[in-house]
């Protein structure tokens, strides 16, 4: 089960990095997810990864971590689900307003929590 938690750490690391060379990919990202009811498969897919951190957190190096955010990402999900869209796309247009250099530093952020997934894994 920690391999899926590897897997999915590695993945943010990537997107993490890809958006650090490219920030244009972060915007369009966000374009998407802005448009009608996607933000709700962004939402889905917090609540399954804390699903599956949850569940995996005691097969982990760091169960306290893994399962710390596990909470997070569950939170998360269910937050976009309650929140709705809404109230979520002024959020998503408030982070596609910020300049590239905000939008790296988010990127940089990004990769060093798939760094701490995979180091907890």
């Amino acid at each position: 089960m920690n391999i899926i938690i590897e897997v999915v750490g590695i993945v943010i690391i990537v997107l993490g990095i890809a958006y650090l060379l490219r920030p244009p990919i972060m915007k369009w990202l966000m374009e998407f997810f802005k448009k009608g009811p996607r933000i709700y498969i962004a939402g889905l897919l917090r609540f399954v990864l804390g699903v599956v951190f949850l569940l995996a957190a005691t097969k982990c190096r760091k169960q306290t971590i893994i399962g710390v955010l596990g909470v997070l990402f569950l939170l998360g999900g269910l937050l976009i689900f309650i929140l709705g869209t809404k109230r979520t796309r002024p959020i998503i247009e408030w982070w596609q307003s910020k300049p590239t250099w905000v939008l790296q530093i988010l990127a940089l952020v990004t990769a060093a929590f798939g760094a701490l997934i995979v180091y907890a894994a």
